[in-house]
């Protein structure tokens, strides 16, 4: 005969619990019945009809240090019968809880960045937007960036100036005065009259490219024309115009810089499921920036970052630009578009200079540029000369990432539309944290959680049978409580 406690215990059947004195319970003498092993024992009480035994279901067997379940109870000729089953969780929790395993999900311990992918997502999103402040100004507050030809150019020949429309106006008309062309500078036209003077040879020739940027002037690195206590003045070929104010670019950083900062929202399961809910599929991220086009985030890279920043860089003489898309310091998109619109001034001359050039055999791209002039096609001739301008349009199109955008830009309509953030967020289905547990993923010592776990390779080292260690390692990798 041996010493058997019974209890009246609740507990899951896949959980470490163990009964403590606080739980209704009763010591009976019992001996097992011949035929029965330690797994799965049959005990003999001989109480007779003294005790109704049938309301434990739980056991614990010193001699053998084992708890058990009590799978049934018989009363055979005045003596009730345990049926039993080992609880290899709560027989071996100690060293269960000294184990160091690794860990895939748990409900007391989980990490937010790893994808959950047990739930589904339900088809239909919610929609939101957030609106970015317009980095252009107004078509009136634009300004022209042209390339002249002057003896003092800064990049090569070339000189860079920027004008609003007022004083672009103004220089236009300037040039088309007969009277710069005849003034002192070896020509002597008093008997011409002005239409032969403009035939023989524009001024307007020596503006080598014309691009309107969404900007003001004083946004482009440069020194302002006059300067205070100048009367100014405006160099092109040999000529110099008085009285002109203008803005002439740096050299060193020909180049706008606009930024854009966004707080991002979140998604509205973020605060219960984790970050990896900012992430495809659960969040998609659209976003609306002319002419750049309509182009979606890579939301793979979004991590904990809360800023979304965006910066245009662009090229002043060119007018092409790019867009880069920064989730803190990870670039996540990088756009490339004409934002500044190239604009043809109108030549009403023949180029006499380009035809004598002709005459002596010029081949190649000075050929071809003049024959552009000639025709009138003033930015066919930029474009062959200096590379900018017309032949930068056609250079950026053929190297612009289309499947990221929308188009190329390069016209006014192009810089018209939203400024925007498109939110889709897709929500997964109701989670069960007590019975699934979350995404945990690492090698954790098992008594340091609590609650639902889920391990990967339960092998635990235990002084226990073959068929316990087994029955351990099934419930390890199928689900337990720690508890």
């Amino acid at each position: 005969m041996f010493d058997v406690t019974f209890y009246n215990f609740e507990k899951r059947n896949n959980s470490v619990k163990r009964p403590d004195d606080t739980v209704t319970h009763i010591d009976f003498k019992c001996r097992v019945l011949n035929g029965t092993g330690i797994l799965n024992p049959k005990i003999e009480l001989d109480i007779g009809l003294t005790s109704n035994p049938a309301r434990y279901n739980y056991a614990y067997i010193p001699d053998f240090q084992r708890y058990y379940y009590v799978r049934e109870w018989n009363f055979d000729r005045g003596l009730w019968i345990a049926s039993l089953e080992v609880d290899v969780l709560a027989t071996y929790k100690r060293r269960i809880g000294m184990s160091t395993l690794y860990v895939l999900r748990a409900s007391g311990n989980y990490d937010g960045n790893i994808m959950d992918g047990k739930y589904p997502v339900k088809a239909i999103p919610t929609y939101t937007r957030v609106s970015i402040t317009n980095p252009y100004t107004s078509i009136n507050s634009g300004c022209f960036v042209i390339g002249v030809v002057s003896k003092g150019g800064n990049f090569g020949s070339l000189t860079y100036h920027a004008l609003t429309a007022a004083e672009m106006a103004g220089l236009c008309r300037a040039l088309i005065d007969p009277t710069i062309i005849n003034s002192g500078n070896g020509f002597s036209l008093n008997d011409a009259s002005a239409a032969l003077q403009l035939n023989l040879i524009d001024p307007m020739q020596y503006i080598k490219s014309c691009v309107w940027l969404p900007i003001p002037p004083g946004d482009i690195p440069g020194t302002d024309i006059p300067a205070a206590g100048d009367t100014g003045g405006f160099d092109i070929f040999n000529w110099h115009l008085t009285g002109f104010t203008h803005r002439i670019i740096s050299n060193t950083a020909p180049y706008v810089l606009k930024n854009n900062t966004v707080t991002l929202k979140n998604h509205p399961q973020k605060s219960t499921r984790g970050n990896y809910m900012q992430m495809s599929p659960y969040t998609i991220i659209t976003l609306s920036y002319p002419p750049f086009g309509v182009f979606q985030i890579d939301t793979s890279a979004i991590g904990t970052a809360t800023k979304l920043y965006l910066t245009l860089q662009l090229d002043v003489l060119t007018g092409s630009a790019s867009l880069i898309v920064k989730l803190n310091s990870n670039v996540v998109n990088r756009v490339e578009a004409q934002v500044g619109v190239p604009i043809v001034l109108s030549q009403v001359t023949k180029n006499w200079v380009g035809a004598a050039s002709e005459i002596l055999g010029s081949v190649g791209n000075i050929a071809n540029s003049i024959s552009s002039f000639a025709t009138g096609n003033v930015a066919g001739g930029i474009g062959g000369l200096t590379g900018a301008a017309q032949g930068i349009i056609n250079g950026f199109a053929a190297v612009q990432p289309r499947a990221n955008t929308i188009g190329s830009g390069g016209g006014f309509a192009h810089l018209q539309g939203t400024f925007e953030l498109y939110y889709q967020f897709f929500s997964a289905v109701d989670d069960d944290l007590d019975h699934n547990g979350r995404p945990l993923c690492k090698l954790v010592q098992i008594n340091q959680l609590s609650g639902f776990i889920l391990v990967q390779d339960g092998d635990v080292v235990t002084d226990g049978t073959s068929e316990e260690n087994n029955m351990i390692r099934q419930y390890l990798e199928t689900g337990f409580y720690f508890e």
